[in-house]
């Protein structure tokens, strides 16, 4: 139910709007960005993205906006735009890890794997992926690992390392 929940969301912003709530108006921005890249349009998400970055960097919370960043980043990415994407990761990766927070270091290193990966440097696509996967698996993030050991298979696979990819593939599952 995609219009509906962009329809409740939509709402939402607004009467965060109409009260002047910044920090409703950011995480709504963030959700809504989720549901765009949902619906296969990066464009839209990217939008949204940016806009709760905005917001986010006007409130006093540094894990916000390194959560934006990566956002930001992520759907750089998605749109081929990886030299912006990885000075934006860049930057909430150095905010997450300030600010010791895993998930985010975790999420961002994922990020930054996917980037390499697409710039065509393998090693170190492997080598983010890792720490992400290590962070996911220390913290019982059974979704961020799989996602990532998935990804983690594409390269293997890219690479002829069929076994590699498979046992990526099968820890995945």
């Amino acid at each position: 139910r995609d219009a509906d929940s962009l329809d409740h969301l939509h709402r939402a912003l607004a009467l965060a709007e109409q009260i002047g709530d910044s920090a409703n108006q950011a995480h709504t921005h963030h959700i809504l960005a989720r549901a765009w890249e949902q619906q296969n349009d990066d464009r839209q998400a990217l939008r949204h993205a940016d806009h709760a970055l905005r917001l986010f960097q006007t409130i006093d919370n540094a894990v916000w906006q390194a959560q934006a960043l990566n956002a930001v980043g992520w759907y750089r990415a998605r749109l081929g735009r990886y030299a912006e994407a990885r000075v934006a990761c860049e930057a909430a990766l150095s905010l997450h890890r300030e600010h010791a927070y895993e998930d985010g270091v975790a999420g961002t290193l994922d990020s930054l794997g996917y980037i390499a990966h697409h710039e065509g440097a393998h090693a170190t696509a492997l080598h983010h992926y890792g720490q992400a996967l290590k962070l996911y698996q220390e913290r019982g993030n059974s979704y961020g690992a799989a996602d990532t050991l998935d990804r983690i298979g594409v390269i293997h696979r890219e690479l002829g390392q069929v076994k590699q990819a498979r046992a990526s593939w099968a820890s995945s599952l």
